[in-house]
């Protein structure tokens, strides 16, 4: 990404070039973090994000969190009251595939939420592995039912793709709030940011990406009015998700 003194262009692999009046960056926590680190094929910015920006970005902790969907040939649980029903298991090591979802949107499924080191673990492990280890847990659970061996499937493994790098972000405690100013200060006054992990009350939500995607669109569209910029202003939006995007279009 190239930032200029009237524009933001982007490059992308196959060598083709996007400029813009203004853009809004929505890359993840992860990939943001990668490209300050100067990762090998990672998102380049020239010049280089200002040092206050790295700052800011490198305040946010990228946590690491999977999901693994078990779909079953019948249902052998009784039947859940609502449309969900947790399960929770106790094992010896802390975190260790005990949160199960059972939800009746999902027939038949069983949906594992895992985190941190597990999380890590069962994304560079082999398939088999994983689902022997969870179906472990559940013959403990289900203790007086013969279980089925689970029909398809599909572990999440947002940390190994170069688009994401990590599921959500977290911060520790004490953070000021300058530092979600600071994120969601545009550089150069042409270059926005947006994301999940700029919203000082929502961060790791849905709700919290949307936000600042409405704010970014906003502090785009008030200086254009206010500063005598032409109406027929080009924006970009350099995305992972489509939320930003959306909320430009609207």
């Amino acid at each position: 990404m190239k930032l200029a003194d009237d524009c933001v262009c982007a490059e992308v692999k196959d060598g083709k070039m996007y400029c813009a009046n203004y853009s809004i960056v929505t890359f993840s926590t992860g990939v943001l973090q990668a490209a300050i680190r100067g990762d090998q094929n990672s998102v380049k910015f020239e010049p280089p994000l200002p040092r206050w920006k790295q700052d800011a970005i490198n305040h946010i902790t990228p946590i690491v969190y999977g999901k693994i969907f078990l779909v079953f040939p019948t249902t052998f649980w009784n039947e859940i009251d609502g449309d969900q029903q947790l399960l929770g298991y106790v094992a010896d090591e802390k975190g260790y595939y005990g949160h199960y979802i059972l939800d009746k949107n999902r027939p038949n499924t069983i949906t594992v939420d895992v985190s941190g080191n597990l999380a890590i673990k069962i994304a560079t492990q082999s398939q088999e592995e994983t689902v022997n280890e969870v179906m472990a847990i559940l013959r403990k659970i289900f203790n007086n039912v013969t279980l089925p061996e689970p029909e398809s499937v599909v572990i999440s493994r947002w940390h190994l793709d170069p688009l994401f790098l990590h599921s959500y972000s977290d911060y520790g405690p004490g953070v000021p709030e300058s530092v979600f100013d600071d994120l969601l200060k545009p550089v150069n006054g042409r270059l926005y940011f947006a994301g999940e992990a700029l919203n000082s009350s929502n961060y790791g939500n849905v709700q919290g990406a949307y936000g600042t995607g409405v704010y970014a669109a906003q502090q785009i569209t008030g200086t254009s009015n206010s500063a005598g910029v032409p109406q027929a202003t080009l924006v970009c939006v350099f995305v992972a998700g489509v939320l930003s995007l959306l909320s430009v279009v609207q």
